[in-house]
């Protein structure tokens, strides 16, 4: 359930901030 931030990156990266700058 948690992306490796591909396509993430740019669309939660509040909400997934492990590997998004």
């Amino acid at each position: 359930m948690v992306p490796t931030g591909r396509h993430f990156q740019r669309r939660n990266t509040s909400t997934l901030p492990f590997r998004q700058r």
